[in-house]
């Protein structure tokens, strides 16, 4: 794959992790005065090119054409972000983004790997559904449930490539926490202004669909879908059924927890990757810990 992105190369490479509020981080960075963000949340460009293929269908950029047209609004002086979820999981990806890019700087945003697990086992069985039962899933170490949680050693395959300076590490519990703070401290990393927050974004709502059938008739587009929607359109105005749609949606969402002992053993599984984090970062993560 060629990589001359010219003066489009990319600033900031936000490289994982999936289910940490990127989508909020990527709305609050197409607000910023000083940002370029890309078109498009998911660029994928820089996955391995089985991979990158794989997801087509969710928009993949494959050409070096393509990926700067998602930045040609670009204007003089703007830093040029691009926000991924699941890079750092493809040690290839590491030595695609040095070699397109060798000076970007790359922010990883982490979350308790236990809950981020579940939470994203939980957004599979909503949205897809081809999935084990949870006990089985969040318990298998081959799962990509659970690969995902390994920090520190897919972050040690980009410091094989990077500078340790070129490498922000931010945590998804303090964005919850202090979303003003969070942005300050990425805004320092990038070298723009801080820009407060202009709006409240809210993630999609965890848990898991009450009526499966319901779901996937209002979340997915399909024949049924478009046909209540044109009818009601006739008598009502499209954006109140937008908002009643996704109110149904959120209705029979059901709020589920992580079963404490699965949790205890989900933290046994990342034990030594967490204490290599510790150490690494010099911080205290004994709240990821905890049961």
């Amino acid at each position: 794959m060629a990589m001359h992105l010219g003066e489009y190369a990319p600033n900031l490479i936000m490289i994982g992790a999936g289910k940490v509020g990127s989508t909020s981080i990527y709305k609050y960075l197409r607000d910023h005065p000083a940002v370029c963000l890309s078109k498009s949340k998911e660029l994928f460009y820089f996955l391995p090119s089985a991979i990158r293929e794989s997801h087509k269908p969710w928009g993949a950029i494959t050409t070096p054409e393509d990926y700067i047209a998602q930045f040609s609004h670009y204007k003089p002086g703007q830093a040029i972000v691009e926000i991924s979820t699941n890079y750092y999981a493809y040690p290839e990806s590491a030595a695609l983004i040095k070699a397109a890019c060798p000076q970007v700087k790359l922010l990883m945003v982490l979350r308790d790997p236990a809950n981020r697990a579940f939470s994203s086992y939980n957004m599979r069985l909503r949205n897809v559904g081809d999935v084990r039962p949870l006990s089985k899933e969040l318990t298998d170490t081959q799962s990509k449930f659970i690969q995902r949680g390994f920090y520190f050693a897919q972050l040690s395959t980009f410091l094989k490539s990077f500078n340790r300076e070129q490498i922000k590490i931010l945590f998804f519990e303090e964005f919850i926490a202090n979303k003003q703070r969070f942005s300050q401290e990425l805004c320092e990393f990038i070298g723009i202004e801080f820009f407060p927050w202009q709006q409240q974004y809210h993630g999609r709502p965890g848990g898991a669909p009450q009526k499966r059938w319901l779901h996937q008739l209002l979340s997915k587009q399909n024949p049924m879908r478009t046909a209540i929607e044109n009818m009601l359109t006739a008598f009502i105005d499209e954006r109140e059924v937008e908002e009643a749609r996704k109110k149904i949606i959120q209705s029979n969402i059901k709020k589920v927890s992580l079963p404490p002992a699965l949790r205890g053993q989900i933290i046994q599984i990342y034990a030594n990757d967490i204490a290599q984090l510790e150490e690494f970062l010099g911080r205290d993560l004994s709240h990821w810990k905890k049961i």
